[in-house]
């Protein structure tokens, strides 16, 4: 018997978290013998990631919020591959489906819910047509679902919690890549601290450099490294951080990388993982970190106590704090607390965040 047809939807012109995740879905419902394709942008991230791993796109040129065209042509790829389930990435792209979904109550509607919604209210009436064709809302952390409810019209009969997954045999405890850290001039016997994702004020790239200054202080051996570049459109950031860290007189101790498709073998080099976000949602990297078995530091908003267990799976810190950072991190200086959290880490994430199990739970919505 053949499986009814998925689709994935993102409008997306950049390349994150958000963007992978839209692709991974329509791969992961591809290998399970889903007729399987996602709409998106032409000449996008995500189109280009598409027909790198051979996975059918189906692209139109969207617009923002209406758009008849667009919405035309999503219903036409709707129909004419017979989609029993369509997932929405960008909840943006709602004001786009809903037309095009229009007579098509076979079809079931899912969005993820990317966005971390505190003092916004969008309980209007539009909003309320629009919302209301869900079938379901995917929370990734009951935090952030107490969050939305609060802000957007779905009821709590829409709402579900399914977290991120993480590949957890890509992402392993292995081998320290001891080459990766020469190449960074980083000593098998320092204390080597990272930073993976985009150089950004709102990653906490600037909290991170300040905290490094103050580690380095009571911890000379420690270095540092951020790997992930420069923000697309935010073209003064990275001479900031690098004014910063000449201030700090912190060249040759803080590394600064572009962006790395060898994200295993650089979680391997990592001695502690950090991700100061202001206020994440549901960071990947950070799954990927645990998986890696490695202690981490997280700020203490967004979704990322829910991931850390209120602090007993990581570390806390303060967001927007580079002194509550480097108390975090001096912390895992000590070997003995270094190892005590990289265990539970990597038990944190084969318990909850192994991708078999999350996506199992994924595909019993697209198929109930």
């Amino acid at each position: 018997m053949q499986k009814p047809a998925i689709a994935n939807l993102c409008f997306s012109g950049a390349w994150g978290g958000l963007e992978m995740s839209s692709v991974k879905m329509t791969r992961l419902f591809a290998q399970k013998g889903y007729p399987s394709f996602e709409i998106c942008e032409p000449e996008s991230p995500i189109h280009r990631a598409l027909l790198e791993q051979n996975l059918s796109a189906k692209t139109v040129k969207s617009g923002k919020y209406f758009a008849p065209s667009t919405t035309l042509q999503v219903r036409r790829w709707i129909k004419e591959n017979n989609v029993k389930a369509l997932f929405l990435h960008h909840m943006k792209d709602i004001w786009l489906v809903t037309p095009a979904l229009y007579g098509m109550p076979e079809v079931k509607l899912f969005g993820f819910a990317r966005m971390f919604f505190k003092d916004v209210n969008k309980k209007d009436f539009l909003h309320g047509h629009m919302y209301g064709r869900l079938n379901r809302m995917i929370a990734l952390s009951h935090i952030q679902k107490d969050y939305l409810a609060r802000c957007l019209p779905v009821s709590q009969a829409q709402f579900t919690v399914i977290p991120n997954g993480v590949d957890i045999t890509r992402f392993a405890p292995r081998p320290r890549r001891d080459d990766i850290r020469e190449s960074w001039g980083v000593h098998p016997q320092q204390t080597l601290f990272g930073l993976i994702g985009r150089l950004d004020k709102q990653k906490g790239s600037l909290e991170f450099v300040e905290a490094a200054a103050q580690v380095l202080e009571r911890s000379p051996q420690a270095r540092f490294v951020l790997v992930g570049g420069n923000t697309i459109g935010e073209g003064d950031f990275d001479r900031l951080v690098k004014s910063r860290l000449r201030e700090l007189n912190l060249d040759g101790k803080v590394i600064l990388t572009d962006f790395r498709k060898d994200i295993p073998d650089v979680m391997n080099a990592l001695d502690v993982f950090v991700m100061p976000s202001y206020e994440e949602n549901f960071g990947n990297v950070l799954l990927e970190a645990l998986a890696s078995g490695l202690p981490v530091v997280g700020t203490d908003s967004g979704g990322t106590p829910e991931i850390l267990d209120r602090g007993q799976t990581g570390l806390l810190c303060e967001p927007r704090s580079s002194a509550s950072l480097a108390q975090a991190m001096l912390q895992f200086m000590n070997p003995e607390v270094a190892a005590d959290f990289a265990s539970r880490a990597r038990a944190k994430a084969l318990r909850e965040y192994d991708m078999d199990r999350v996506f199992e739970r994924i595909e019993a919505l697209a198929i109930s």
